[in-house]
């Protein structure tokens, strides 16, 4: 009997520990792990990027990375650390090959005037205007444990897109989860919200931004043809090559040419060597690519002609060169010369004293002079002349005797009749 109950008691000793070890064990995991409740399922911000009006925009792609952290340290936040497994951009999970990207193409809808709801301001438009593109992140899929405020990082990388961050290139996505109450006898986790921030705002909402702003700063490049001297023409046509190169020039980016200054409809005339077809299909063109660009884009100019090509990012080398002819070169053009008012100063004109090459950070302005002078042989001139004065006068006084002398044998001739 007493063996029996010393069994009895062990199996009853047993027995609680593992009613004990399985009410620990659900106590521990009363969360599935997976958010089964979702009310925001995504959450979704924007790309902003600010232009001059006659800026094409361009080919260019953002890729931003996605950061779990612990808030944002700057403010000492202490929110959940993000979990990054199960956050879906474009349908699948975040990865090197698919990465958070913000794309703009030349065809891209802009705006001068700020659209509702976008995070701009009106004095960002001045002279400007900009183009956007979203971003749509799904946390529908990620295993969030427990309710909390789950904080990520995320930063643009602006290499080679030719911008720069108007307020920086981070930002702060906080994930508010919460718990949604029991569902099939198991508690449920709930994404009620989403608060994006810049790097230093609060988590308040008093910082709530919907997107990035970055600027993509352009000039343009002006060159001429002045043509000065006693003999140079100025029917003549000259030919120029610009190239322009650098990290921010993509072969299938567009950039306007103004070529209101110039001739498109050539005329063939002594004075110059190239091609009427070939000079009327290089000056006609109102737009070139930036492979165009890189390889070098022709052009032929009159005395007082001039292109414009607009849009070229900043930090671009470029280079305007003019084929050598029988004329003395200057680079650049003065005031003097200029016939070009491209500030509309009150003058009327404005001198081109940029340098033919360099690197652009503003706009450039810039050209070549030719001169071409004769010697007029006036010596030779004066040394015939006074031989020229004599014969006239000889040729004065024999007209003047010959003349004296047929009216005096007339005068006698009538007196004989007489």
């Amino acid at each position: 009997m007493k063996k029996a109950w010393k069994k009895l008691s062990a199996v009853l000793i047993a027995a609680t520990m593992i009613l004990a070890m399985a009410s620990t064990s659900a106590a521990d995991q009363k969360y599935s792990g997976l958010v089964t409740n979702v009310t925001n399922p995504t959450t979704t911000f924007d790309k902003y990027l600010i232009m001059d009006e006659t800026t094409i925009v361009p080919n260019v792609n953002f890729e931003i990375t996605l950061e779990a952290v612990t808030g944002n340290p700057k403010l000492g936040i202490g929110t959940t650390t993000g979990i990054v497994t199960g956050v879906k951009y474009n349908g699948a999970e975040i990865s090197d090959t698919n990465k958070i990207t913000a794309s703009f193409t030349s065809t891209s809808t802009t705006y001068t005037a700020v659209q509702t709801g976008d995070d701009i301001t009106a004095s960002q438009l001045t002279g400007k205007k900009y183009a956007k593109d979203s971003m749509t992140l799904d946390f529908s899929g990620v295993a969030f444990t427990e309710p909390g405020i789950y904080a990520y990082k995320l930063t643009e990388s602006l290499s080679n897109t030719g911008s720069a961050a108007v307020d920086g290139t981070e930002r702060y996505l906080y994930v508010y989860v919460e718990d949604a109450g029991i569902e099939g006898g198991n508690n449920v986790l709930d994404i009620t919200g989403y608060l994006f921030t810049k790097a230093s705002d609060a988590i308040d909402g008093t910082g709530k931004t919907t997107g990035i702003i970055n600027e993509y700063p352009a000039s343009t490049l002006t060159f001429g043809k002045e043509v000065t001297g006693n003999q140079g023409s100025r029917d003549k046509y000259f030919k120029f090559t610009v190239t322009v190169s650098g990290d921010n020039i993509r072969e299938n980016d567009l950039y306007t040419v103004d070529n209101s200054r110039a001739v498109t409809n050539t005329t063939a005339n002594a004075a110059t060597i190239y091609e009427t077809s070939v000079m009327n299909t290089a000056n006609a063109v109102t737009q070139v690519t930036g492979k165009q660009l890189m390889e070098g884009v022709d052009f032929y100019l009159q005395d007082g002609n001039y292109i414009t090509i607009l849009g070229i990012p900043h930090g671009s080398t470029y280079n305007v060169a003019e084929v050598e002819e029988d004329y003395t070169k200057e680079n650049r053009i003065t005031i003097a010369n200029s016939s070009l008012d491209w500030d509309s100063s009150a003058d009327g004109v404005d001198a081109l004293s940029d340098n033919p090459s360099g690197t652009l950070n503003s706009d450039v302005h810039t050209g070549f002079t030719n001169s071409k002078e004769g010697v007029i042989p006036t010596g030779v001139l004066m040394s015939v002349a006074p031989v020229v004065i004599v014969g006239l006068i000889v040729v004065g006084g024999i007209v003047f005797f010959a003349v004296r002398g047929a009216k005096k044998k007339a005068s006698e001739a009538a007196e004989e009749d007489a």
